[in-house]
């Protein structure tokens, strides 16, 4: 486990989003993709950071739905993204057996996310939360009743 998955996690989002990119791969990178998909896959890492999930197949199906249901974009916003180039090229590259595996752990998952996304008292925002970068994980998830679930 990371230390950013840790729900008293004392990183700033900075730090902790250093952290989550070591384990994934640099076409991430801003310079590499377009400037829309950059700006997602910046704020889909926040998400991943702020919820304490990682990149596992469990947790990304976790993440996608702490993002329509924990953050103010909204699900029909965050399923229009689901049309960028680099997701679809992303969803190539998807071990789609395992991911059927995982299916029944990600809808229970899912059940539990909904609940606790109802007990946040504030959403986080998908768009400006650079004001964040230098906060604390634990300072933050205690702001908005957030429940790391890992």
């Amino acid at each position: 486990m990371k230390h950013y998955q840790e729900q008293d996690s004392t990183q700033t989002v900075r730090e902790a989003l250093t952290e989550y990119r070591l384990d994934i791969p640099g076409y991430f990178d801003e310079a590499l993709v377009g400037s829309v998909s950059a700006t997602f896959f910046h704020r889909h890492d926040l998400c991943h950071v702020i919820f304490g999930c990682d990149t596992s197949y469990l947790q990304e199906g976790m993440i996608d739905t702490w993002t329509m249901l924990g953050t103010d974009v909204g699900i029909l916003n965050y399923l229009r993204f689901m049309r960028l180039p680099e997701i679809k090229q992303l969803a190539k590259t998807v071990d789609w057996w395992e991911m059927l595996r995982e299916t029944p752990r990600t809808i229970v998952a899912m059940v539990r996310i909904y609940r606790a996304s109802r007990r946040m008292t504030g959403r986080w925002p998908w768009q400006d939360n650079t004001a964040y970068m230098d906060r604390r994980l634990c300072d933050i998830r205690r702001e908005l009743n957030i429940k790391v679930l890992g």
